[in-house]
């Protein structure tokens, strides 16, 4: 088995943008490397407006900035994680975004968004008293281009919430009293008020996004912005990426009563399904104490269409059980069965979970 420090040194096919140079993979133990990583995607990609909605005048004025994001290594974990088991899961053939050109290998696009942004809220919950204009009620986000807005917005917006099984609209309809209840501490066992930053980060990516894009599509118009496409179908991609970043921490107890009902599967929900399981096998925040470096090399990893393995290599010092313990959660929400034998976890992916979309 190679770990998945090796794994992720031969991915080939996770960089969706054309680059003069090559972009290579930063060195993981130096987050701030990780920083301008990220900061370089969001640069070739005409998204720098994403960092300005969340990195507001509130925080810089506090002396907090992007470069204090700390979740950066993390992050870019994830976004390599998920291309290698998009890769090795076969999920191309489940995962399939298409603009109205005709273009169809988005995924990497979709994926860089949704990874690389997931945890951009965290600054509003770890910093929540800097945020003052942040209230229990949503609309206080002031939001111009609300994901919520399903019913009354774009027809791409629509389009990406109709694609969703019943029980999981269900858990998108409950956003806002889940951050409702979160912000009066409901939603914590102490009893700790905070923003939930899922959330958060979730509404804020589709607003900067689509406004982004019409700035980007209004200057292309006049022959100011050019190369990239910023037609109006990218709405429908952007709402995919957010409304997974927006659910990916709510817990689903007290949402859906069938426990059956609350599990992703592969079959109905392929992305929100991978970017789960991307980021819960996710090694480095679950070794926050330890060279994110070493931790990459000492879990192994064997990826097939149907199961993946984990395993700690024979000389590692990490404590498996650290893993095992928010692995062998996984089963309590998404539709794989975990078997745990002491330094080897196996993930069995389901494939027979269905679920009528209503």
């Amino acid at each position: 088995m190679k770990s998945l420090f090796q794994e992720i040194e031969d991915l080939n096919s996770w960089d969706y943008y054309d680059r003069d140079e090559k972009c290579e993979i930063p060195y993981w133990n130096d987050n701030s490397k990780h920083q301008e990583f990220i900061k370089n995607f969001l640069k070739i990609s005409r998204k720098e407006l994403v960092e300005s909605h969340f990195f507001t005048n509130e925080l810089r004025d506090a002396g907090i900035s992007f470069n204090n994001f700390e979740r950066a290594t993390h992050t870019n974990s994830v976004f390599f994680i998920g291309s290698l088991l998009y890769e090795k899961l076969l999920l191309k053939d489940k995962i399939n975004f298409v603009r109205e050109d005709g273009k169809d290998d988005e995924f990497h696009f979709i994926w860089f968004l949704t990874s690389l942004v997931h945890d951009f809220g965290y600054f509003a919950e770890k910093y929540k008293s800097k945020f003052s204009y942040v209230t229990e009620d949503i609309a206080s986000l002031n939001l111009t281009h609300n994901l919520l807005d399903f019913d009354t917005g774009s027809r791409y917006l629509n389009e990406a919430y109709d694609e969703y099984k019943s029980s999981t609209k269900l858990i998108i309809n409950e956003i806002p009293n889940y951050f409702k209840e979160a912000f009066n501490g409901k939603r914590s066992s102490r009893g700790e008020s905070k923003i939930e930053h899922g959330i958060y980060a979730g509404l804020l990516l589709y607003d900067g996004l689509v406004k982004n894009r019409i700035e980007r599509k209004e200057q292309q118009k006049n022959g100011v912005e050019e190369g990239l496409y910023w037609k109006d179908d990218l709405d429908k991609f952007y709402a995919i990426a957010s409304f997974a970043i927006a659910i990916h921490n709510m817990r689903r107890d007290g949402i859906v009563e069938n426990p059956e009902d609350l599990k992703f599967s592969i079959e109905d929900e392929p992305f929100l399904f991978l970017f789960a399981l991307a980021d819960t096998i996710e090694p480095i925040k679950t070794y926050g104490n330890e060279n994110p470096e070493d931790v990459l090399k000492n879990i192994l990893i064997d990826v097939q269409e149907d199961k993946i393995i984990l395993q700690n290599a024979s000389d590692s010092k990490l404590d498996f059980s650290e893993q095992a313990k928010k692995v062998c959660n996984l089963a309590s929400w998404m539709d794989v069965k975990v078997c745990n034998e002491g330094n080897t976890l196996t993930i069995k992916i389901n494939n027979k979970f269905k679920d009528s979309k209503k």
